[in-house]
């Protein structure tokens, strides 16, 4: 009976040897090793360090001495954010199970410039139609199209062609991006290479491709290709401070055109590619690995200028009306 009972306990706890083995491990939780970790990968891997004027050996100077050994997760997260938040980069993200570090300072520190209740009372009027998948809201301003594009991350961006082809007859049309936060820059170049009557060169890229500051590849260029139904008359693009990443991508397509005429506010910016990787406590961090630069080799992480800048006036808005729709309309 002795030796049955000593089996049984022997059994017991190699089976709970085994459960700890099988069990996944715990994160780390090292507060100088989290941060450590995430400036270290940002030191080597991070592409914009130079275009945000940022000296990344300053930051860790000057953050690092908050650094505690058993602080707690939510202070240490609080420091992280204030260090990435020095870059001003809406690409740069990290995110916890309790909240999400974000700069907004793109377009929260500009006119908005974007009125969507406006629009649809006074403007819209329920006249328009839209798309399947939500990726174009259409109509028809007399002889002008008018095409609002609220992300390039919805579906249904082949009905573009449908779209332009429903506006043949037309003067020209409005593309209307503003608010648009981007998306799948596929997308944008979906729409874009209607507009092209050939190959263009609109950007260059250039990938981070080592540990330091300037291990960066030579410039890619890249081009628009003409595609699906081509539409050769006027169109004006409007612009705001929150048109940003794959819509500054299409602005940069936009802008190269000859028929294309940007109006509204600078772009939002948004240049680097974003890169997701894992810290070892679990948290996830978001970065810009890639510069882009436009034809004239210019950065456009700041935003793209439009060719003709206009504000909403706030005695127009408070009037219901769209002071930059009307003066795009005005052009035709």
């Amino acid at each position: 009976m002795a030796k049955k009972i000593v089996l049984l306990f022997s059994i017991i706890v190699l089976l709970a040897g085994c459960e700890k083995a099988f069990l996944p491990k715990e994160p780390e939780q090292d507060a100088e090793a989290v941060f450590n970790q995430i400036w270290n990968d940002f030191n080597e891997h991070y592409a914009l360090f130079e275009v945000k004027n940022v000296d990344w050996d300053a930051m860790y100077n000057k953050y690092h001495p908050l650094i505690e050994k058993d602080m707690h997760p939510v202070l240490l997260f609080d420091v992280i954010a204030a260090m990435l938040n020095e870059l001003k980069d809406g690409h740069v993200n990290l995110v916890a199970p309790f909240d999400r570090q974000r700069y907004t300072g793109w377009y929260l520190n500009y006119p908005p410039n974007f009125n969507r209740n406006l629009l649809e009372r006074n403007y819209w009027k329920n006249a328009y139609r839209i798309t399947e998948g939500g990726a174009f809201y259409y109509m028809k301003f007399d002889s002008v199209g008018y095409i609002y594009i609220p992300s390039f991350s919805a579906g249904g961006f082949g009905y573009i062609d449908g779209v332009l082809s429903a506006m043949d007859d037309l003067k020209g049309v409005i593309i209307d991006v503003r608010n648009n936060g981007g998306g799948d820059p596929k997308n944008a170049e979906t729409v874009a290479s209607r507009f092209a009557s050939q190959k263009t060169l609109y950007a260059y890229w250039k990938w981070k491709n080592g540990p330091e500051k300037n291990d960066f590849t030579e410039p890619q260029p890249f081009y628009l290709n003409p595609e699906g139904h081509y539409y050769p008359k006027k169109v004006v693009v409007l612009t705001n401070r929150s048109s940003y990443s794959a819509t500054n991508d299409f602005v940069m397509m936009m802008k190269v055109l000859d028929n294309v005429t940007i109006i509204g506010d600078s772009t939002g910016g948004g240049e680097g590619s974003p890169f997701f990787r894992e810290l070892q406590n679990g948290w996830y961090y978001r970065f810009s690995r890639t510069q882009t630069l436009d034809v004239q080799m210019n950065h456009v992480e700041s935003g793209i200028a439009p060719d003709i800048k206009i504000d909403m006036d706030s005695t127009d808005e408070m009037n219901g009306i769209d002071t930059i729709l009307e003066y795009a309309l005005s052009t035709f």
